[in-house]
């Protein structure tokens, strides 16, 4: 990866002809990737048509979602990949996925279009009428359970942009309370029309620099040497006042595109999902007495010592849990493929001195815990005030685990 990035760098042509190799069909997708982009800094003309080409082929959304913004970060590029892209026709079922990574933005109209009519379906009128209709339907068959799982499929990457219970990304606003205090109506309009509505303090921008480059992200600091903008995979780019050719409004990131491909029962339980954040019962995240976020590993014998100590130097993964804090066995298999216990740690917070319980719901019996590097199996303890690291070594779950305190606040990070 650094190889073929570096050699986008220099404009000479040796640098092309490696990276027109490593772009062919043939070449593993990650290097084809890296190439095609490399290849557009000094060679665009050649490089969209192989942009193209590479699209038309994800079938991964986290792929799809990193690769469609890197792509677009060349200014004018957007328009010449919709003339390509209008030759070339992508699948239905690749103009949809492609659909819900690119921001519904004018400097993306014309991609959008030609995406939209491949797609099969010409883009919705979302007027007041159809929004009414559309909550009523969530309201009445939507399944608020089914549609935290639609929440968390990765190709719509609600996760990676919004937070709940302090779990989740900071490109969009935070949608612990959203349910208690938006109408289900607003929740669609947002949606399904994000630019409508942009919530003070996450409307976009697109940066043009000197060196060709169109930086779309939510700017988070300006003036002094420069302007920082948090692109739509939460990462933090500092752009130099020197390189700065032009700052242009550009309304919300959310992608107009989210729902597009979802059945209508899909849609109408993710609704129900959202309209059901901070309301008492299992989608109220404020009180954050059970994890939000676990540090998982597989369990091996040299490791128990280290990681019953939540040691930061282990390969920790960082699993999401549900809204009420149930760690799911897939999201645990996904990490842990060949053991059949799991080490998962968490942060508990404290003001006070407290003598704090942990509990296990439906039954559930850990092999052990920690805090702070301390067997205690009651899960019982008295602590001082502070952060204090508690570790489970489990068995995996087919239900997945839940646990509770009755004291302190889970941290969102390990």
């Amino acid at each position: 990866r650094t190889a073929i990035n570096a050699l986008g760098n220099f404009p000479v042509p040796a640098a092309k002809e490696a990276l027109m190799a490593a772009s062919a069909d043939g070449q593993p997708a990650d290097v084809r990737s890296y190439a095609v982009l490399s290849l557009a800094k000094h060679h665009r003309d050649m490089a969209v048509p192989l942009i193209a080409a590479y699209a038309s082929g994800i079938t991964g959304a986290e792929q799809g979602r990193d690769f469609w913004q890197k792509a677009l970060s060349s200014k004018g590029i957007s328009k010449q990949l919709a003339a390509v892209i209008a030759e070339k026709k992508f699948s239905p079922e690749t103009a949809i996925a492609s659909l819900q990574h690119i921001p519904d933005v004018a400097e993306h109209d014309a991609l959008l279009k030609v995406l939209r009519e491949q797609a099969g379906s010409a883009q919705k009128v979302y007027d007041d009428a159809t929004i009414k209709k559309m909550a009523a339907q969530a309201a009445e068959k939507g399944d608020a359970a089914r549609g935290e799982m639609v929440y968390r499929r990765p190709a719509l990457a609600c996760t990676a942009c919004h937070a709940i219970g302090g779990a989740g990304g900071k490109v969009g606003p935070d949608l612990t309370s959203i349910g208690a205090s938006a109408p289900m109506d607003y929740l669609i309009e947002s949606v399904v029309n994000p630019g409508a509505k942009v919530k003070e303090g996450y409307h976009s921008v697109i940066i043009e620099t000197k060196d060709g480059k169109a930086i779309m992200g939510q700017l988070i600091r300006s003036g002094g040497s420069g302007l920082t903008v948090r692109d739509g995979a939460g990462q933090e780019i500092v752009i130099p006042e020197s390189n700065v050719a032009k700052k242009t409004d550009a309304g919300s990131l959310m992608p107009g595109n989210l729902i597009a491909g979802l059945p209508g029962g899909d849609v109408n339980d993710l609704f129900k999902f959202l309209s059901q954040l901070g309301k008492p019962g299992d989608y109220d995240a404020t009180k954050r007495r059970a994890p939000k976020v676990w540090a998982v590993l597989g369990l091996t014998t040299d490791l128990q010592e280290k990681a019953s100590a939540g040691d930061p130097s282990l390969a920790w993964s960082p699993i999401s849990a549900t809204v009420n804090g149930r760690l799911l066995p897939d999201d645990v298999n996904a990490v842990a493929t060949n053991s059949g216990e799991i080490m998962a740690g968490t942060k508990l917070q404290l003001s006070e001195a407290k003598k704090i319980q942990l509990t296990f719901a439906d039954g559930f019996k850990p092999t052990d815990i920690w805090i702070n590097g301390k067997s205690v199996p009651s899960g019982s303890a008295e602590l001082q005030p502070g952060i204090h690291k508690i570790v489970v070594r489990a068995p995996k779950s087919g239900k997945g685990m839940r646990m509770t305190c009755d004291s302190g606040t889970f941290l969102p990070e390990w």
